[in-house]
């Protein structure tokens, strides 16, 4: 019996290993390890709320109204966000920090300091809130008036010689031929339009993270071709000078951009984006976004980023079953030990009683 048992604990052993051997080839085998993959947009909001229920304590909550109350200026969508997330959850903030949230509301928010902001937001982009923006100053910048603007400053600079700003340029570009140019990307021109609105704002903001800057300005300089823009007269002469394959990974980033816009709306699409570190961060954005709407800004503020957009992934079903087969091998070569050692032991017992 013991034998038999050793062997097929044997056999299990080889072919464990053998099954986690197939599995690490077919995972590692045909090019990046594919240990993780995306998560089925159904269930990432379940995902979202399970996290939620593990770390939104109230006091983790209250830590971060604290935090977002002592910054200057006040970030108001995040605060806004926070606090119906809290409420959302059953979360009530205590007594003493209810009541500054509200003094500081009324400090921030009364009707000649509104005015006076949103002059000053009206006449530089640095000088917009999150909450002021979309009033103030995108129903320009996200249109097409603004697209035009865009190009005829830009192209004036770069016609005068003086400093252009490359990336207000092909963002303008782009929002005025998204319907062509996302033929080479799958997207939605309503997106990439809405991206690239979004986009220039967040430049004239300050507030575009420095991963899309750069990869901007490389789109700009790689995906025109500057030596027509002298001879460009109207739109349509701009927009032919662009390199559709070129821009193909800018117009992707736009199109992600325009979809947390369209499920968190501008001014949370706005913050949103500044938080990304890449464009595989926004990829993941704009799948969490989708799941959890206007939600985003608020789940955000208080799981973190990262924790928030591995909501996004699940680990593939290859690495689940190199985690299967490793673990049957390891415990079919327990097994094998366990049973070795016990015929040992009572191979030595009777030869002392004998």
């Amino acid at each position: 019996m013991r034998r038999a048992l050793r062997t097929g604990l044997g056999a299990l052993l080889i072919a464990s290993l053998a099954w986690s051997g197939v599995t690490t080839v077919q995972l590692f085998g045909s090019g990046p390890a594919r240990l993780w993959v995306d998560r089925e947009a159904d269930r990432i909001l379940a995902e979202v709320d399970r996290q939620l229920a593990r770390v939104a304590a109230p006091e983790r909550i209250g830590r971060r109204v604290s935090a977002l109350l002592a910054e200057e200026p006040r970030n108001w969508l995040a605060l806004d966000a926070v606090t119906a997330e809290a409420a959302r959850l059953g979360v009530a903030l205590p007594p003493d920090l209810a009541t500054r949230v509200e003094a500081a509301r009324a400090e921030d928010s009364g009707w000649m300091s509104g005015t006076g902001n949103c002059l000053r937001c009206a006449w530089d982009a640095e000088k917009c809130s999150f909450d002021l923006v979309m009033l103030c100053r995108a129903p320009v910048e996200m249109s097409p008036l603004g697209d035009i603007k865009g190009l005829a400053d830009e192209g004036g600079n770069y016609l005068r010689g003086e400093d252009v700003d490359e990336v207000i340029l092909i963002l303008s570009a782009v929002g005025l031929s998204a319907t062509a140019l996302v033929v080479v990307t799958g997207g939605g021109s309503v997106t990439v339009k809405a991206g690239a609105g979004l986009a220039k704002l967040a430049r004239g903001m300050g507030a575009m993270p420095a991963w899309m800057a750069r990869s901007l300005t490389d789109a700009a300089r790689q995906g025109v071709d500057w030596a027509g823009i002298p001879g460009a007269r109207r739109v349509d002469d701009v927009t032919a000078l662009l390199r559709p394959s070129v821009l193909r990974p800018a117009v992707k980033t736009l199109d992600d951009a325009g979809r947390v816009v369209g499920s968190a709306g501008a001014a949370g699409g706005l913050y949103l984006i500044g938080k990304t570190a890449d464009a595989a961060d926004l990829s993941r954005l704009a799948r969490v976004s989708e799941a959890a709407g206007e939600r985003t800004v608020g789940v955000m503020e208080i799981l973190g980023k990262n924790r928030l957009l591995r909501t996004a992934l699940r680990l593939s079903d290859e690495a689940l079953h190199l985690v299967a087969g490793l673990a049957a091998a390891v415990a079919a070569l327990v097994g094998f030990l366990l049973s070795g050692t016990t015929s040992l032991a009572l191979r030595t017992a009777r030869r002392r009683l004998g």
